[in-house]
């Protein structure tokens, strides 16, 4: 999922996107850059967006979280269009050669 300025996050990995204005986002955000779990990609713009991932790296962007949350929304809808495809296209295989089995027996 692009975060912005090529910057690209495994859109599976993404568990929050947080406003950076709140105090509990700032607090969560200084806790990261103390352990050294804090990835800057804002490339010196506004810091619009904090997002947290499944191995508790703390990431800020300058991509409004409205539109991360867009994107993320896309993908996990593509991955579901894919594995229905996926799922179906398995399962008609499958039917294809049950028929010519019978048949040609």
């Amino acid at each position: 999922m692009n975060v912005g300025f090529d910057n690209f996050v495994p859109w599976w990995r993404v568990v929050a996107i947080l406003q950076p204005n709140s105090s509990p986002a700032a607090r969560y955000r200084e806790k990261a850059e103390n352990e050294g779990r804090l990835v800057n990609i804002s490339a010196g713009r506004k810091r619009r967006s904090i997002i947290v991932t499944d191995t508790n790296q703390v990431i800020i962007s300058s991509v409004a979280p409205e539109t991360l949350l867009g994107r993320l929304e896309a993908k996990r809808i593509e991955e579901d269009l894919k594995l229905r495809t996926d799922t179906q296209t398995e399962g008609g295989q499958h039917d294809k050669v049950g028929v010519g089995s019978e048949g040609g027996g």
